[in-house]
């Protein structure tokens, strides 16, 4: 199956490490059972899931069956 990676990127104001809230959210989403999400956009599994603290940006790489879907 193919991988398909995905940049993303955010403002130092919305950095889980500088915002409450959003370091929340983070967490919460963290121990959720995303197999339904994953199966509803035809990801397979997600392999990889890279960040950088200092310049706010990740890269995570999906086994997917449609990058349009991702």
């Amino acid at each position: 199956m193919p991988l398909y990676g995905v940049y993303g990127s955010h403002t130092t104001e919305s950095c889980p490490v500088n915002n409450k809230e959003i370091a929340t959210r983070v967490v919460q989403i963290s121990k959720m059972d995303l197999s339904p999400l994953l199966n509803n956009y035809k990801i397979n599994k997600v392999v990889a899931q890279y960040h950088s603290a200092l310049e706010h940006t990740l890269i995570w790489v999906f086994e997917a069956e449609d990058p349009h879907l991702i």
